[in-house]
């Protein structure tokens, strides 16, 4: 009985059902698994600021670069600026992103892992990569070709631009494929159920603007879960992702299934939370194991790590599968 009088115990008996239960083993060792990877992530992250800065490198920060966004298959270009400026201009954003994810996981402790930033972000990404490197090993067996020697080309000849132009990727396709259609569709929605409730106040107009940058959070507020409408954006989506590679990335078709692949997970991403988890994702597959390109001493090292990724990707696709079938089990599904 506690101190309002009520004996806990007694429903507890009769509802065992409702008795609270800890986090399983599995999870425990799931949750660790997640929060080292991330940890690591944030590492190479902070390695790959310093490493850029490099005084070895000499005047190749200050050299002219154009910068540009897509808009689905539509590339907007922009007055040329130095490679230092859109370097500082990146970093601070990856930055701030990371230390999002650290402070909404920490307001979202009661919830389950995978329905936080970080545990979304990290095992949805290593998963996403256990799968891409079984098609490509599929495809290599079947002779299909997969392309990307410009890349490979770049990195060897200019490894610096090669490697800053892997790290700008992710800002302007996750503006493009997701940021911009995705967001703009939840901030309609959001519009639409202001409207409907008859709210007027500034925050609604707030909220309508943050939506499109930040649709998980606010459409949670406004109780607007994923539709059908949204999975045929993604999916629409995430084809015009997959063909972008091929028709502007120099990739031939057998890159396509795996980027689409990759485009469904970064939307449900940007969906679930917003642009400070599918940014960063998006940046676990072009900088996270690419670092060696501009310092050497790395390649060790990152071979070791790409084992450790796979062996985490396997444990997150099997949470993963236990957390839909728990979802199922209750008659739910994930939360957008």
């Amino acid at each position: 009985m506690d101190d309002q009088g009520r004996d806990d115990g007694f429903i507890f008996d009769a509802y065992p059902e409702m008795v609270p239960s800890g986090p399983s083993t599995w999870e425990k060792f799931f949750t660790f698994l997640v929060y080292i990877t991330f940890a690591t992530a944030f590492i190479f992250l902070v390695m790959s600021i310093f490493f850029t800065l490099d005084p070895s490198w000499g005047s190749s920060l200050t050299q002219p670069v154009n910068p540009f966004i897509f808009i689905l298959l539509i590339v907007l270009s922009f007055p040329q600026v130095s490679l230092l400026s859109i370097f500082v201009v990146m970093f601070i954003l990856y930055l701030i992103f990371f230390s999002s994810m650290v402070y909404e996981n920490r307001r979202e402790r009661k919830k389950k892992l995978l329905d936080t930033p970080i545990g979304y972000f990290i095992a949805a990404a290593t998963a996403v990569e256990v799968v891409v490197v079984i098609i490509t090993l599929l495809e290599h067996y079947f002779g299909t070709p997969i392309g990307g020697g410009g890349i490979d080309t770049e990195l060897k000849n200019n490894p610096l631009l090669g490697y800053m132009s892997l790290i700008y990727a992710p800002f302007v396709e996750e503006l493009g494929f997701r940021i911009l259609p995705l967001g703009i569709f939840s901030a309609l929605l959001v519009l639409f159920s202001i409207r409907t409730r008859g709210e007027h106040a500034p925050e609604s107009m707030r909220d309508t603007l943050l939506a499109i940058i930040l649709p998980g959070h606010i459409r949670r507020k406004y109780d607007l879960p994923l539709r059908g409408a949204d999975w045929v954006l993604i999916i629409i989506t995430s084809i015009i992702f997959g063909y972008a590679h091929i028709f502007f990335g120099g990739w031939d078709w057998g890159k396509f299934i795996p980027v689409f692949i990759t485009g469904i997970a970064l939307a449900i991403g940007f969906l679930k939370f917003g642009a400070y988890v599918d940014i960063p994702f998006h940046w676990f597959f072009n900088g996270f194991l690419t670092l060696y390109n501009i310092e050497p001493s790395l390649y060790g090292a990152t071979n070791l790590l790409v084992i450790w990724l796979l062996f985490v990707g396997v444990v997150s696709i099997i949470s993963i599968l236990m957390y839909a079938r728990e979802r199922l089990r209750r008659g739910g599904t994930a939360p957008a």
